[in-house]
């Protein structure tokens, strides 16, 4: 934009409008599909491109085709910038351990940071039932968070025919214990409480090393709370 344009505009008490500016008909409008095809399949010649539609009949000067080339060259750089950033992503992402990955594949997507993200997506790809896998933990993963006691049967029958025989082993080992699993769901009571306590105790003792007896363990437990 002009500074005189800006100075033109200082002087409205609001912003004007712009007209919009109708759409211009080019004569190389006609000739893009096959321009772009021929870009596609090698050709990559401004000259030699426009040469060929003029026997087509195009009546334009070759600046317009120079002009287009131009442009699907800049395209074509960015696709290929942004394939060399994800590859970058991938050189610079340090391979997770198997815990680790196993707590990537039961996030979701919108959790996953790029370098994440793409090295989920190459695991599905080298693996498909990988993803057959996470689609079952997230299932299990929801079912548990939003206590949801009246899938679980549903997800005992179908977690085995998925034909993994690691999952179907851990479903056998809930199927066991079904009763407690669906009251743990359903029920308000945990003992969440008494496991948080029973950890607290145990780091206050290994303070500790081993070397006091019960009476100072004692008195740390109760001088802590």
């Amino acid at each position: 934009m002009s500074r005189l344009t800006v100075y033109r505009y200082l002087r409205f008490q609001e912003f004007p409008g712009r007209a919009k500016t109708a759409e211009r008909n080019s004569k190389l409008k006609p000739f893009l599909n096959y321009l772009h095809q021929r870009f596609t399949e090698g050709c990559q010649n401004a000259t030699q491109l426009w040469r060929e539609i003029v026997e087509q009949g195009y009546q334009g000067k070759a600046a317009m085709v120079r002009r287009d080339v131009k442009n699907l060259r800049k395209r074509i750089r960015q696709v290929e910038s942004k394939d060399c950033q994800n590859k970058q992503l991938e050189i610079s992402f340090a391979t997770p351990s198997i815990r680790q990955t196993a707590i990537l594949l039961l996030k979701n997507e919108e959790q996953l940071k790029a370098e994440e993200k793409l090295f989920v997506e190459s695991i599905f790809k080298r693996r498909e039932e990988i993803n057959k896998i996470r689609q079952i933990g997230l299932e299990c993963q929801n079912m548990l968070r939003e206590r949801q006691s009246e899938k679980f049967k549903d997800w005992l029958k179908n977690s085995p025919k998925c034909g993994i025989k690691e999952l179907a082993g851990f479903a056998f080992g809930l199927k066991q214990d079904e009763a407690a699993v669906t009251q743990s769901m359903s029920s308000e009571w945990s003992n969440g409480q008494v496991e948080g306590q029973v950890n607290r105790l145990k780091n206050i003792k290994r303070q500790m090393y081993g070397r006091a007896n019960f009476d100072l363990l004692k008195a740390r437990v109760l001088y802590q709370n």
